[in-house]
Protein backbone atom coordinates (compact mmCIF):
# COMPACT_ATOMS: atom_id res chain seq x y z
CA UNK A 1 0.00 0.00 0.00
CA UNK A 2 1.33 3.09 -0.73
CA UNK A 3 2.01 5.98 1.78
CA UNK A 4 3.17 9.19 2.90
CA UNK A 5 5.23 9.29 5.72
CA UNK A 6 5.49 11.99 9.01
CA UNK A 7 7.78 11.88 11.99
CA UNK A 8 7.32 9.03 14.09
CA UNK A 9 6.45 6.86 11.50
CA UNK A 10 3.00 7.92 10.69
CA UNK A 11 1.32 6.40 7.68
CA UNK A 12 -0.73 9.00 6.02
CA UNK A 13 -1.17 8.64 2.34
CA UNK A 14 -3.40 5.71 1.46
CA UNK A 15 -4.21 3.50 -1.63
CA UNK A 16 -7.69 3.13 -1.27
CA UNK A 17 -8.90 5.49 -3.98
CA UNK A 18 -6.56 3.92 -6.18
CA UNK A 19 -8.81 1.02 -6.67
CA UNK A 20 -11.00 3.13 -8.70
CA UNK A 21 -8.15 3.74 -11.30
CA UNK A 22 -6.62 1.93 -14.09
CA UNK A 23 -3.74 -0.27 -12.85
CA UNK A 24 -0.28 0.47 -14.33
CA UNK A 25 2.87 -1.44 -14.08
CA UNK A 26 5.22 0.28 -11.33
CA UNK A 27 7.33 3.15 -12.15
CA UNK A 28 10.77 3.32 -13.23
CA UNK A 29 13.35 5.81 -12.34
CA UNK A 30 14.25 8.23 -14.22
CA UNK A 31 17.67 9.36 -15.87
CA UNK A 32 19.32 11.92 -13.65
CA UNK A 33 18.26 15.03 -15.89
CA UNK A 34 15.12 14.96 -13.35
CA UNK A 35 17.33 16.23 -10.73
CA UNK A 36 18.78 19.28 -12.11
CA UNK A 37 15.68 21.39 -11.06
CA UNK A 38 15.93 19.97 -6.85
CA UNK A 39 17.42 23.86 -6.21
CA UNK A 40 14.56 25.49 -7.33
CA UNK A 41 12.11 22.80 -6.15
CA UNK A 42 13.21 23.06 -2.51
CA UNK A 43 13.63 26.79 -2.58
CA UNK A 44 9.81 27.24 -3.82
CA UNK A 45 8.54 24.26 -2.07
CA UNK A 46 10.19 25.64 1.48
CA UNK A 47 8.92 29.46 0.20
CA UNK A 48 5.33 27.82 0.12
CA UNK A 49 5.36 25.30 3.05
CA UNK A 50 5.22 22.12 0.74
CA UNK A 51 6.76 18.93 1.03
CA UNK A 52 9.33 19.10 -1.75
CA UNK A 53 9.47 15.48 -3.03
CA UNK A 54 5.54 16.29 -3.14
CA UNK A 55 6.38 18.54 -5.90
CA UNK A 56 9.00 17.04 -7.57
CA UNK A 57 6.45 13.69 -7.81
CA UNK A 58 3.86 16.23 -9.09
CA UNK A 59 6.45 18.21 -11.37
CA UNK A 60 7.52 14.32 -12.68
CA UNK A 61 4.01 13.33 -13.47
CA UNK A 62 2.88 16.70 -14.94
CA UNK A 63 5.63 17.13 -17.43
CA UNK A 64 8.53 14.33 -17.03
CA UNK A 65 10.99 17.03 -16.26
CA UNK A 66 10.75 18.78 -19.18
CA UNK A 67 10.49 22.48 -19.24
CA UNK A 68 9.66 22.77 -23.06
CA UNK A 69 5.86 20.37 -22.29
CA UNK A 70 2.64 21.12 -23.65
CA UNK A 71 -0.36 19.80 -23.79
CA UNK A 72 -3.13 19.80 -26.61
CA UNK A 73 -5.41 22.08 -24.03
CA UNK A 74 -2.31 24.28 -24.10
CA UNK A 75 -0.77 23.93 -20.56
CA UNK A 76 3.11 24.74 -20.59
CA UNK A 77 6.11 24.14 -18.48
CA UNK A 78 7.24 21.83 -15.86
CA UNK A 79 4.11 22.56 -14.06
CA UNK A 80 1.46 22.50 -16.63
CA UNK A 81 0.26 25.46 -16.07
CA UNK A 82 -2.62 27.09 -18.48
CA UNK A 83 -1.76 30.83 -19.67
CA UNK A 84 -4.63 32.44 -17.58
CA UNK A 85 -3.82 30.54 -14.41
CA UNK A 86 -0.04 31.29 -14.71
CA UNK A 87 -0.99 35.12 -15.30
CA UNK A 88 -3.64 35.42 -12.60
CA UNK A 89 -0.70 34.46 -10.12
CA UNK A 90 1.60 37.02 -10.58
CA UNK A 91 0.62 39.02 -13.47
CA UNK A 92 3.05 37.31 -15.82
CA UNK A 93 2.98 34.69 -18.03
CA UNK A 94 5.89 32.39 -17.21
CA UNK A 95 5.73 29.75 -19.65
CA UNK A 96 8.48 27.65 -20.47
CA UNK A 97 10.69 29.25 -18.09
CA UNK A 98 11.72 26.36 -15.47
CA UNK A 99 12.47 28.98 -12.54
CA UNK A 100 9.10 30.64 -13.26
CA UNK A 101 6.97 28.07 -14.16
CA UNK A 102 7.91 26.71 -10.82
CA UNK A 103 7.65 28.85 -8.77
CA UNK A 104 3.74 29.78 -10.13
CA UNK A 105 3.29 26.30 -9.57
CA UNK A 106 4.08 25.63 -6.33
CA UNK A 107 2.45 29.18 -5.23
CA UNK A 108 -0.88 28.30 -6.83
CA UNK A 109 -0.62 24.54 -4.95
CA UNK A 110 -0.49 26.48 -1.80
CA UNK A 111 -2.97 28.89 -2.44
CA UNK A 112 -5.42 25.64 -3.42
CA UNK A 113 -4.00 23.77 0.11
CA UNK A 114 -5.27 27.10 2.18
CA UNK A 115 -8.42 27.39 0.42
CA UNK A 116 -9.54 23.73 1.97
CA UNK A 117 -9.54 24.70 5.45
CA UNK A 118 -12.41 22.73 6.38
CA UNK A 119 -9.65 19.66 5.77
CA UNK A 120 -8.11 19.85 9.17
CA UNK A 121 -5.34 17.08 8.34
CA UNK A 122 -2.04 17.74 6.34
CA UNK A 123 -2.21 14.43 4.37
CA UNK A 124 -5.78 14.72 3.57
CA UNK A 125 -5.67 17.99 2.20
CA UNK A 126 -2.99 17.92 0.07
CA UNK A 127 -4.80 15.51 -1.74
CA UNK A 128 -7.36 17.79 -2.24
CA UNK A 129 -5.08 19.97 -3.46
CA UNK A 130 -3.58 18.14 -5.67
CA UNK A 131 -7.82 16.97 -7.11
CA UNK A 132 -8.11 20.69 -7.26
CA UNK A 133 -4.60 21.55 -9.24
CA UNK A 134 -5.51 19.00 -12.14
CA UNK A 135 -9.53 18.61 -12.58
CA UNK A 136 -10.52 22.15 -10.94
CA UNK A 137 -11.20 23.59 -7.33
CA UNK A 138 -14.73 24.12 -8.59
CA UNK A 139 -15.52 20.55 -9.12
CA UNK A 140 -13.51 19.38 -5.93
CA UNK A 141 -16.21 21.92 -3.86
CA UNK A 142 -19.10 20.07 -5.87
CA UNK A 143 -17.75 17.11 -4.27
CA UNK A 144 -17.54 18.18 -1.07
CA UNK A 145 -20.93 19.45 -1.07
CA UNK A 146 -22.34 16.02 -1.98
CA UNK A 147 -20.20 14.28 0.68
CA UNK A 148 -21.41 16.38 3.56
CA UNK A 149 -24.77 15.99 2.56
CA UNK A 150 -24.50 12.13 1.92
CA UNK A 151 -23.38 11.47 5.57
CA UNK A 152 -24.66 13.88 7.47
CA UNK A 153 -27.88 14.33 5.88
CA UNK A 154 -28.37 17.67 5.64
CA UNK A 155 -25.65 20.97 4.71
CA UNK A 156 -24.30 22.01 7.74
CA UNK A 157 -23.82 25.85 8.58
CA UNK A 158 -20.90 25.33 10.76
CA UNK A 159 -18.44 22.63 10.40
CA UNK A 160 -19.13 19.20 11.83
CA UNK A 161 -16.25 16.76 11.58
CA UNK A 162 -16.73 13.52 9.58
CA UNK A 163 -15.73 10.85 6.87
CA UNK A 164 -16.50 13.54 4.34
CA UNK A 165 -13.32 16.01 5.50
CA UNK A 166 -11.28 12.31 3.67
CA UNK A 167 -10.26 12.26 -0.22
CA UNK A 168 -11.13 8.58 -0.20
CA UNK A 169 -14.55 9.35 1.24
CA UNK A 170 -15.25 11.82 -1.11
CA UNK A 171 -13.31 11.55 -4.41
CA UNK A 172 -15.89 8.95 -5.31
CA UNK A 173 -18.60 11.51 -5.64
CA UNK A 174 -16.99 13.31 -8.80
CA UNK A 175 -18.76 10.52 -10.53
CA UNK A 176 -21.89 11.38 -8.97
CA UNK A 177 -24.26 12.48 -11.51
CA UNK A 178 -24.78 15.67 -8.95
CA UNK A 179 -21.43 16.79 -9.41
CA UNK A 180 -21.10 18.97 -12.00
CA UNK A 181 -20.70 23.12 -12.16
CA UNK A 182 -22.46 25.26 -14.61
CA UNK A 183 -20.70 27.35 -17.19
CA UNK A 184 -22.24 29.35 -19.66
CA UNK A 185 -25.70 27.31 -19.33
CA UNK A 186 -24.01 24.23 -19.66
CA UNK A 187 -23.21 21.81 -17.10
CA UNK A 188 -19.87 21.04 -17.33
CA UNK A 189 -18.94 17.58 -15.97
CA UNK A 190 -15.13 16.59 -13.77
CA UNK A 191 -13.26 14.30 -15.52
CA UNK A 192 -12.85 12.17 -12.63
CA UNK A 193 -10.99 8.78 -13.79
CA UNK A 194 -8.11 12.00 -14.64
CA UNK A 195 -7.85 13.19 -11.23
CA UNK A 196 -8.18 9.78 -9.44
CA UNK A 197 -5.30 8.44 -11.87
CA UNK A 198 -2.96 11.58 -10.85
CA UNK A 199 -3.18 11.40 -7.68
CA UNK A 200 -2.59 7.99 -7.43
CA UNK A 201 -0.14 8.38 -9.76
CA UNK A 202 1.96 10.71 -7.83
CA UNK A 203 1.38 8.98 -4.27
CA UNK A 204 3.54 6.04 -6.45
CA UNK A 205 6.26 8.55 -7.80
CA UNK A 206 6.59 10.12 -3.99
CA UNK A 207 6.70 6.60 -2.95
CA UNK A 208 9.61 5.66 -5.33
CA UNK A 209 11.32 9.36 -4.44
CA UNK A 210 11.33 8.84 -0.54
CA UNK A 211 12.49 4.92 -1.02
CA UNK A 212 15.20 7.04 -2.93
CA UNK A 213 16.32 9.27 -0.34
CA UNK A 214 16.00 6.74 2.12
CA UNK A 215 14.37 9.67 4.80
CA UNK A 216 11.21 8.31 5.80
CA UNK A 217 9.84 11.45 7.38
CA UNK A 218 10.55 14.29 4.77
CA UNK A 219 6.26 14.66 4.31
CA UNK A 220 4.99 16.65 6.21
CA UNK A 221 6.96 18.75 8.47
CA UNK A 222 4.47 19.62 11.23
CA UNK A 223 4.59 23.06 9.66
CA UNK A 224 2.81 22.15 6.69
CA UNK A 225 -0.31 21.62 8.17
CA UNK A 226 -0.08 25.44 9.35
CA UNK A 227 -2.32 28.26 7.13
CA UNK A 228 -0.59 31.07 6.64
Amino acid sequence: MLCFFIPKGKRIWTGNEQQRAVREPPLQKKDMDENRYDPLIKKYASEHRLPWLLIKSQIAIESSFNPNAQSTCGAKGLMQLMPDTDFAIDGEVDGFDPEGNIADGVRYDRWLYDHFPEIPRADERVKFMLGAYNGGKGFINKALQLARQEELGFQPLILITGKWQTWDFTCRLLKSEDCYIMSRGKRLRPKYEEIWDYIRKIGKQYDLYVSEESRPGTYPPDHTARNG
